[in-house]
């Protein structure tokens, strides 16, 4: 005896290995995984930000710093050399040979 044939409506159905509502459940799930992980890589790239503007603060504030080091030993050395010129004229020398 042969089986007999599927009913029209059953024909019909496409089958699913999962339920509308499981289906449902997990878009759910991937949507909020998806946010997450955008709000994570927004969070990362404004910490990078924050890094990159901190560094370009500390190299300002290191090269204004070089500046200044570099001005008091130029305003040194000028004294030094005036100090010189001054102990040289007093005892009449005025070039050395």
């Amino acid at each position: 005896m042969a089986p007999a044939p599927p009913q029209p409506q059953e024909q019909d159905k496409v089958f699913m290995p999962f339920s509308a509502e499981l289906m449902a459940v997990m878009q759910d799930m991937i949507r909020a995984e998806v946010r997450n992980y955008m709000a994570g890589f927004e969070q990362q790239h404004q910490r990078f930000q924050q890094q990159q503007q901190q560094q370009y603060i500390q190299q300002q504030q290191y090269n204004q710093q070089q500046q200044q080091y570099q001005q008091m030993c130029m305003q040194q050395a000028n004294v030094n050399e005036r100090f010189r010129n001054a102990g040289m004229n007093r005892i009449g020398i005025s070039r050395i040979d």
